[in-house]
């Protein structure tokens, strides 16, 4: 089920804490980048908050330049 908040392209990735949800119509800038969004995902079932950098970034460009 979607969330009310869900954009169509913009929304890439979700979770309800238990699984992560990928937007197949979501705008992905390689397979980098969406094996990232499962990652930061994934880190929010793990308990971890949104950083400015890294995977956890909340901005998928700064997180696809600055994750290691």
């Amino acid at each position: 089920m979607k969330p009310s908040w869900y954009v169509k392209y913009l929304l890439r990735g979700f979770t309800d804490m238990k699984d992560v949800f990928v937007n197949n119509d979501g705008i992905f800038l390689g397979k980098r980048d969406y094996d990232l969004v499962i990652a930061h995902e994934q880190g929010h079932i793990e308990g971890k908050e949104h950083t400015w950098f890294g995977v956890m970034s909340a901005y998928g460009i700064v997180r696809l330049l600055t994750a290691i």
